[in-house]
């Protein structure tokens, strides 16, 4: 399946099959690869077509996102006189897509990137709509660029029946689901942490995560008018608790815990009837899923985190909440009266 975006003046090709990225080592013999180390022991086979001195290894994780392993990647590419006109392609999660993407934007002021996301998380989210960020004194994101890839290559291959994978997923596709499009909470709830792995349902719950994203970076190529701001349901609160938890509560739940914290604070203050927390819950059930519990702690740490958002401005924070399945709405609320209602919200659900 072959899809087309067009964000700002970059027209991106979106490509999703089964076993496709054996297709790409014959596409250009310039091409040099930024590759999870975990994918390299675990995919021999599939990275044996590749020559070896085109590949780096970068560790997974948040620490792979950092100037130093920035420096390291820049240096190699130099040692072996990568020009402008060649590609760099990044093969993993979306920590690596952050860091190739980062190195694709500044190397000689910009090379082309493809990206072969080879996780859910990074298929339905990091790898669409170029915001590429590296990590500094403990803040995630501080330093980034936007560069959008050329082509998104999506080999379910690398995703087959793995669980883990999905669970980790399912609090950015839940979102696009309460924020964009109903069908995506739909097509979740018609089927069980069993059924979803059919090769068409898997593939149609991706795209329609794909097309509700990138409906929103079309409108919005730099995230200057707003528009974006959408996609940040749940992340304010689940950026800081995933930062107190030093990475130990990873993306997906962080962001699942801040959207019921952040739906709670906004129906607390009359901002909204909706409740989208029985969708939540259902969701979270039918896959399967153990939420991580925080605690007062917790949170109370996550305050600081909370004070460095980049969506507050004079004191006051944007953050976007459900109003009904499938839409949504920008609130303004003072910084302090948000924490002050994190707190409760906490209290109720979390602890």
């Amino acid at each position: 399946m072959i899809s087309e975006y067009k964000i700002g003046n970059d027209s991106v090709k979106v490509v999703t099959g089964n076993g496709i990225f054996s297709d790409l080592s014959h596409k250009d013999p310039g091409i040099f690869f930024i590759v999870s180390s975990n994918l390299l022991r675990l995919y021999t086979e599939k990275f044996k077509k590749i020559n070896a001195t085109k590949i780096f290894a970068v560790e997974d994780g948040e620490s792979s996102k950092s100037l130093h392993y920035y420096q390291n990647v820049i240096g190699e590419l130099a040692s072996k006189n990568f020009e402008r006109n060649n590609t760099i392609a990044y093969v993993g999660g979306g920590t690596v897509g952050d860091l190739a993407g980062f190195i694709s934007s500044t190397y000689k002021r910009g090379v082309n990137l493809i990206a072969i996301p080879t996780t859910i998380l990074s298929m339905v989210d990091s790898s669409l709509g170029g915001k590429n960020g590296l990590n500094f004194n403990g803040i995630k994101n501080l330093i980034g660029t936007f560069k959008n890839p050329s082509e998104v290559i999506i080999d379910t291959s690398f995703i087959s029946g793995n669980k883990k994978m999905l669970q980790e997923a399912l609090g950015e596709i839940v979102k696009h689901g309460l924020m964009l499009d109903n069908s995506i909470n739909e097509l979740l709830l018609s089927n069980d942490a069993s059924s979803i792995w059919n090769d068409k349902q898997i593939e149609k719950l991706i795209m329609l995560n794909v097309d509700a994203k990138m409906s929103v970076c079309e409108k919005d190529p730099f995230e200057t008018m707003g528009i974006r701001n959408v996609l940040n349901f749940g992340h304010t609160v689940g950026h800081a608790i995933e930062a107190v938890s030093l990475n130990r509560i990873s993306h997906g739940y962080a962001v699942m815990l801040g959207m019921r914290i952040e739906s709670e604070i906004a129906r607390n203050l009359g901002y909204t009837e909706y409740n989208p927390l029985e969708i939540i819950d259902d969701i979270t059930g039918k896959y399967e899923i153990n939420m991580p519990s925080i605690d007062a702690k917790m949170l109370e740490e996550s305050e600081k985190y909370i004070m460095n958002d980049k969506k507050i401005s004079s004191g006051i924070l944007r953050i976007p909440v459900p109003i009904e399945p499938g839409k949504h709405r920008i609130i303004d609320i003072k910084t302090d009266e948000f924490i002050k209602e994190m707190r409760k919200a906490g209290e109720r659900l979390c602890s």
